[in-house]
């Protein structure tokens, strides 16, 4: 009853865990805005619908780019163990609900402050329950709770800011994010043919101080929306299990007819 507040303000780029809402046929005002729809079954949309749109409209960008004889670069992106690594304190910020534009009442703030309290708690115990499991080898990290409502509400509020800035800086010819993974299809701006030039790319794009290398060994990315957005939030990629396809002509043509027959049944499981 809160969270469908965060939901509204989502960019459309974003597939994933997204609730219900009430359709333009069902509305007197086909302008007003789609209402959650309360008395559906089960708050969000059935996962198979949406995952299939992000898909299809990946894989359709690229082929309008095609027919109009441009080199383009798809590109598969996917957070390194994105949910252990969510600060949930980061949902009751002041500065997530002013950058989204959500406001709340005073008794829906201090709802969400003990909700995140609460997931919190967890998150430490979860941890620390973790780490005796191990006996101490290696960190386990709680993060947010897989499986609860509110943590898929959540993670898609949290790269709300990661989203804005993908439209704005990168300009993509397409966007799309399912949940912790992203399909970015760009126009070839002559300069990226393999992972590391594709992070430049972003970096250069996005700034330094939003995207950068935290650990050159293992190839991983920081993204950092502002820590009174995102909190003590770990957002990371791992370039070296990014894949970027370099599509032109009739070749970038036989591997779309490839994927869509389904002998490539994910898009970006093998990289050319």
């Amino acid at each position: 009853m809160i969270g469908h507040k965060f939901d509204a303000k989502l960019e459309e780029c974003c597939y994933g865990a997204r609730l219900k809402r009430i359709t333009s046929d069902n509305l007197l005002d086909g302008n007003e805005e789609k209402i959650f729809h309360i008395s559906s079954i089960g708050s969000f949309i059935p996962y198979f619908q949406p995952y299939q749109k992000w898909r299809n409209d990946g894989l359709n960008s690229i082929r309008d780019e095609l027919e109009k004889e441009r080199k383009v670069l798809a590109v598969s992106l996917d957070l390194k163990s994105y949910y252990h690594l969510i600060d949930p304190t980061a949902i009751s910020s002041k500065a997530l609900c002013e950058t989204m534009n959500v406001n709340l009442t005073s008794e829906e703030r201090d709802f969400t402050d003990a909700l995140a309290f609460f997931l919190n708690a967890w998150s430490e115990k979860a941890s620390n329950f973790g780490s005796l499991a191990t006996k101490g080898d290696s960190k386990i990290n709680g993060g947010l709770v897989i499986g609860l409502t509110c943590s898929r509400i959540i993670s898609n509020a949290l790269l709300y800011e990661w989203d804005k800035l993908i439209l704005e800086k990168i300009s993509p010819v397409h966007y799309g994010r399912y949940v912790d993974d992203m399909f970015i299809v760009i126009r070839d701006p002559g300069t990226i043919s393999n992972s590391t030039d594709l992070m430049k790319f972003f970096q250069e794009r996005l700034g330094k101080d939003v995207f950068y290398q935290t650990n050159k060994g293992a190839q991983i990315w920081s993204i950092q929306q502002g820590k009174s957005i995102q909190g003590k939030s770990k957002i990371q990629l791992q370039s070296n299990k990014q894949k970027l396809f370099i599509l032109e002509g009739q070749a970038g043509f036989d591997l779309l007819d490839s994927i869509e027959k389904g002998d490539h049944p994910r898009f970006c499981v093998t990289a050319i």
